[in-house]
């Protein structure tokens, strides 16, 4: 029985645990092209900090960043990625700002000239269903 009593307890405690260690994701498509960002964050004190990854079939980028609350009310995302592909010009650093629903603007830097894109807007995507997407990329 005491057996049987530690085992229930330890089952309940990896549910417990496996509840609190699935971040919360957010995925974004980069409108008008097929990239995915795929985003978890963690809160503290009102704000929240957010990492994850870029992708398209051309490359994939690590990211960090947060989402504020902009001056006009709205959430705004900051990201800053590390590419190491031909892509974006060849440039080694790219950030990406954007509000969901409306238009981003991602400028990278680093090695060649500034590489800088935008879209029509930051589309949230199922994250179940975020694999990556046939069709023109961001950094191309």
């Amino acid at each position: 029985m005491k057996k049987l009593t530690v085992l229930m307890a330890v089952l309940a405690l990896v549910a417990l645990m496996g509840s609190f260690a699935q971040a919360q994701q957010a995925c974004y498509q980069l409108h008008p092209f097929s990239d995915v960002i795929r985003l978890a964050h963690i809160d503290n004190s009102g704000h929240r900090s957010v990492f994850g990854n870029w992708t398209s079939p051309d490359y994939t980028l690590p990211l960090t960043g947060a989402r504020e609350l902009n001056l006009n009310g709205q959430y705004r995302l900051g990201l800053h990625g590390t590419n190491t592909s031909s892509s974006f010009g060849g440039n080694m650093i790219c950030a990406l700002d954007g509000i969901k629903n409306q238009p981003w603007t991602v400028t990278c830097v680093g090695i060649a000239a500034p590489f800088v894109v935008n879209g029509d807007s930051l589309r949230p995507v199922s994250c179940t269903a975020a694999p990556q997407r046939e069709g023109p990329v961001a950094g191309k």
